[in-house]
């Protein structure tokens, strides 16, 4: 019951339930005028918060996590802010290749880990096409003994992308990312 009255809130905030499984709540947001199309999922896990704060806390090491990121390297920290170079692959398309600045915050109960694609590109070493959008965010935080986790993602890959890939990315391709976070979480216990 709790779940579909999340549902009902968040779908009034302009996001649309598209699915659930294992514990998360797929939503789609409206069309921006950029083309992308932001993409949220919210997840109620039996997952120890702190553990995996850890884990979304260290995104250079992310490439271990997530299937579809080759590569994570942190290019520089300060401020706050960590300098990442990821390097996305996918069947079927050229690498993506992007330097996101990445932000940590605390919220009530836990932590927000943000990123966003940085003005300054300089820093990778491959020549994989860059995304024109990545940015979202990774929130953890502790309810009921159990984990809350949102993540949000507006993503536009740049270059040519067939648009059944796009289709692809915003639907099952998030899954597998969820999926990967999920099944990275259960082994690492």
């Amino acid at each position: 019951m709790f779940a579909l009255l999340l549902a009902v809130g968040v779908a009034h905030a302009g996001w649309v339930a598209t699915g659930t499984e294992q514990g998360c709540t797929f939503f789609k947001g409206n069309p921006e005028p950029s083309g992308a199309l932001p993409v949220r999922v919210e997840c109620d896990w039996d997952i120890d918060p702190a553990a995996l704060t850890r884990v979304l806390g260290a995104p250079g090491t992310h490439h271990h996590v997530f299937a579809s990121l080759h590569s994570a390297e942190i290019l520089s920290s300060a401020d706050g802010i960590e300098r990442v170079c990821q390097v996305h692959r996918a069947v079927g398309a050229s690498d993506r290749e992007v330097v996101v600045e990445v932000r940590t915050a605390s919220v009530p109960g836990g932590q927000r880990f943000s990123w966003n694609k940085a003005t300054d590109q300089r820093g990778c070493k491959t020549d994989g096409v860059e995304p024109a959008l990545s940015d979202g965010y990774w929130e953890v935080t502790a309810r009921d003994g159990r984990t809350r986790l949102v993540y949000e993602v507006r993503y536009l890959a740049g270059g040519h992308v067939p648009a059944f890939l796009v289709r692809w990315f915003q639907g099952v391709g998030i899954r597998g990312v969820i999926d990967d976070l999920r099944v990275f979480m259960e082994t690492a216990r």
